[in-house]
């Protein structure tokens, strides 16, 4: 008796079908929990193979990993940029040759 009441004062189920009603009702809230749980357990894991490339031998640490990223992402961009400004400069000559054709017929 002192212990179910204990259980009263604590709000929880006191026999078999309260804590399967209990259950009941809070499975709609467990399950998508439960998938967040193995989603978040993924992600981790492909963290760590992603910090695995990029550091092998080194525990995953985001910071960490989060700047070479960054500084990946830059050194390619700053490769891209000597293209680009190529590309641009035929693209103005382009536009440029073809406007001037115009004008002969104008």
């Amino acid at each position: 008796a002192i212990e179910e009441n204990r259980l009263i004062t604590l709000g929880l189920p006191r026999t078999k079908q309260e804590v399967l009603d209990y259950l009941e009702t809070r499975k709609p809230n467990i399950v998508p929990a439960y998938q967040e749980s193995s989603e978040l357990m993924i992600v981790n894991n492909q963290f760590n193979q992603i910090n695995s490339l990029v550091y092998p031998n080194q525990p995953f640490n985001f910071q960490a990993l989060r700047a070479e990223i960054k500084r990946l992402k830059v050194q390619d961009l700053t490769r891209q940029i000597p293209l680009k400004k190529q590309e641009l400069e035929q693209l103005i000559n382009t536009a440029k040759e073809q406007l001037a054709r115009a004008e002969r017929y104008i």
